[in-house]
């Protein structure tokens, strides 16, 4: 088994996420928005400096980390402005005393880190994408279309009183974490049916549970702002939380550990004769059609 090291930040990380939680936990408000928005910070600055370390010692060619650079960018660009928003949320909270959570301002600040990911996720694809079912790969983006757009429509669209309704905040930061979340989810389930999981370095698991993790947390909290449910420093944001905590440890230890390659691709024949998969993705597809349609 791969002698797995964790960095000293990492561990400073982790310390700053148990004191966020204890905070959450104990209904500490102004302690938890100043921890959340500096474990973000942090975080930030361990995948920024591990992005240049990756840069500068390995270079610019090969290698699975390098490879998929833009993508990381992108990822911790998105968890930049994610603290730059929750460092707006604590000065609103503590100094003015309003309450961000019933400002529009944040429901449309915090829609940016999901499509910096989403477009992160759409990157990695492309950067993936000879290693994959051609016809498998059109089908998931076609189901994940369908998808969002049913989801939405479930939600939203059928109670609409007018059109009008269609420009509510709400609706639509909503509508954008479904389908950018719909998206990540499909890239990382793409990414696990083409490689053979038992072989990917535990970097590349880690840093896959934590997308989900994001993704399905992200959904669970758009139908709560959509019910009018969601209160600030509670479960949920205490898994967002964790979330940045697997996402950093899984780039640290990529660049610690120098994963240099992902393990070979499943070949076509092998994805064709998945023919479940691909009898579920066909009769979810025709049933959220039909459920679309009625």
């Amino acid at each position: 088994m791969e002698n797995i090291k964790i960095s000293k930040q990492i561990y400073l990380l982790f310390a700053f996420f148990l004191a966020y939680s204890f905070s959450a936990l104990l209904q500490l408000e102004n302690a938890a928005n100043i921890l959340s928005a500096a474990i973000l910070l942090i975080s930030f600055a361990i995948i920024h400096y591990s992005l240049i370390d990756n840069s500068k010692s390995r270079g610019s060619k090969g290698g699975w980390f390098n490879k998929y650079n833009s993508a990381w960018k992108l990822l911790a660009l998105s968890i930049l402005w994610w603290a730059l928003a929750d460092i707006l949320w604590a000065v609103f909270a503590i100094i003015f005393t309003r309450k961000p959570e019933e400002m529009d301002l944040f429901l449309y600040l915090y829609t940016v880190p999901n499509i910096l990911m989403a477009i992160a996720a759409i990157v990695f694809l492309v950067n993936q994408r000879q290693r994959w079912n051609f016809l498998i790969l059109l089908l998931d983006a076609s189901v994940t279309v369908i998808d969002s757009v049913g989801v939405i429509w479930i939600l939203f669209f059928r109670s609409l009183e007018s059109t009008v309704d269609l420009f509510d905040p709400v609706i639509v930061s909503t509508s954008i974490y479904i389908i950018s979340d719909a998206v990540v989810i499909t890239c990382i389930f793409i990414w696990l049916m083409s490689i053979r999981v038992r072989k990917a370095p535990p970097a590349g698991h880690i840093i896959a549970a934590a997308v989900l993790i994001y993704s399905v947390t992200d959904l669970f909290y758009g139908y709560a702002l959509f019910e009018n449910l969601y209160i600030p420093n509670t479960l949920i944001d205490v898994i967002y939380m964790l979330y940045i905590l697997l996402i950093t440890t899984g780039i640290s230890m990529a660049v610690k550990h120098n994963v240099k390659a992902l393990p070979p691709a499943d070949t076509i024949e092998n994805l064709k004769t998945n023919r479940k998969v691909l009898l579920l993705l066909l009769r979810k597809q025709q049933s959220l059609s039909t459920a679309i349609r009625s």
